[in-house]
């Protein structure tokens, strides 16, 4: 049981293995993280939340080297297909804090400032 929950004590593609299992634990943790925000602070949570995508590319990484099946034209395109509308979300993020143009306010928040706004500023 340890093999498959402490990373490196296993002998089967130690490596990608590995990674696989600090992925999952990076995920577990950053799950949990939600259910602290009151406590850690919501510009803390969002800091951790960051990692997230990093998990995510630690769990692809794993899948395509240490399964069996990671060769497999229909696994590619499993992972294709399920991976792409998160890689293109994360490139389109990426981009926007590059260049500057991310706005320091969610969508959601924009809107309901802008409904405020219009309605007198009465909720």
């Amino acid at each position: 049981m340890l093999d498959v929950t402490v990373p490196f004590l296993i002998s089967y593609r130690t490596l990608a293995t590995s990674v696989g299992i600090v992925a999952g634990w990076g995920m577990i943790f950053l799950g949990l993280s939600y259910y602290l925000r009151s406590r850690i602070g919501q510009k803390r949570w969002r800091s951790i939340h960051r990692f997230t995508a990093l998990m995510w590319i630690l769990g692809l990484v794993h899948a395509f080297s240490a399964g069996t099946d990671a060769g497999q034209a229909w696994f590619i395109a499993l992972i294709a297909i399920t991976a792409a509308p998160s890689g293109a979300v994360l490139a389109l993020r990426l981009g926007r804090e590059r260049s500057g143009s991310a706005s320091r306010t969610g969508p959601q928040i924009q809107y309901l400032r802008r409904k405020a706004a219009v309605s007198g500023g009465g909720t």
